[in-house]
């Protein structure tokens, strides 16, 4: 929505600015990414590019994984 210049000196209703805030992203590749927690000194390294390697317990909620599933780490505090 705010790449657009136009969108910063429009005028929005409340009723919209809900509408815009609860509504779901727009899937524009059809790819749903799996989310995972790390801690922020992990997740700093990463988007770095100076972790490379991530290494995770098969728990049951992780069973499902595949070779080349999306995944998309979130910082956590701590």
């Amino acid at each position: 929505m705010l790449h657009d210049p136009k969108h910063f000196y429009r005028s929005y209703t409340t009723q919209e600015l809900d509408r815009i805030m609860t509504a779901r992203p727009a899937v524009t590749t059809g790819i749903r990414a799996r989310e995972m927690n790390l801690f922020r000194r992990y997740f700093d390294l990463v988007s770095a590019g100076r972790k490379t390697i991530e290494v995770r317990v098969r728990y049951p909620n992780l069973r499902r994984l595949t070779p080349g599933d999306h995944i998309r780490f979130v910082a956590t505090s701590v």
